[in-house]
């Protein structure tokens, strides 16, 4: 009836929905994986069917009957590490985006998630904290989606410093920080990052 339940077939999912609600970029070890969390084969399994969107109640509905069979823990467990991940956002009813830290585990059934795109390389995610460290934002790559409102708001703020009404000098333009607050998940990163040069000078 389940052929499918031994790739979750690990008693400690409880612990990974544990640490995941931490913000513990490496939950999955605690089912003994240490690899891409998109690689885990539980993961795997539910990235692909988020697709275009799912709303947690249908993924919990898909998952718990055959051929997987598999429990609320699991399924909630890797919803929560895959958010960690930066793999996939929640939204609620209004459209409002759900952070890992903010997200009550009655609520899951009624939120959409969706696959998080564009992609942000490791690469990619060093160079961002590297910004981030020269306005006094200390974070690991795992935490830069959720420090990018911290980050921008420095900016804004160090900007509005930097200059006033005469006899001080013009105070730098800050239409391109309000046009990234205007964008989502990786988006967001990922314009910070094709402006890094930018950021790097107008902070220095």
């Amino acid at each position: 009836l389940y052929p499918n339940f031994a790739i979750a077939d690990q008693p400690n999912w409880p612990n990974v929905y544990t640490k995941a609600c931490k913000g513990e970029p490496d939950s999955l070890k605690a089912i003994g994986y240490e690899g891409e969390t998109s690689q885990n084969p539980v993961c795997k399994e539910i990235l692909a069917f988020i697709a275009g969107g799912k709303s947690g109640s249908d993924i919990r509905t898909k998952y718990e009957q055959a051929p997987y069979g598999w429990s609320k823990d699991t399924i909630d467990g890797c919803l929560m590490v895959l958010l960690v991940a930066g793999l996939i956002l929640a939204q609620d009813e209004k459209g409002k985006l759900i952070e890992q830290k903010g997200l009550e585990r009655k609520n899951i059934g009624k939120l959409l998630f969706k696959l998080e795109s564009p992609n942000i390389t490791v690469a990619q995610k060093i160079k961002i904290r590297k910004l981030f460290q020269k306005m006094d934002i200390i974070v690991n790559s795992e935490q830069v989606l959720s420090a990018t409102k911290q980050f921008l708001d420095a900016l804004k703020t160090l900007a509005l410093s930097a200059g006033g009404e005469a006899p001080q000098p013009i105070s730098p333009d800050i239409k391109n920080l309000a046009e990234i607050s205007c964008l989502i998940g990786n988006e967001q990163l990922l314009t910070i990052f094709n402006n890094f040069d930018l950021f790097n000078s107008q902070i220095d």
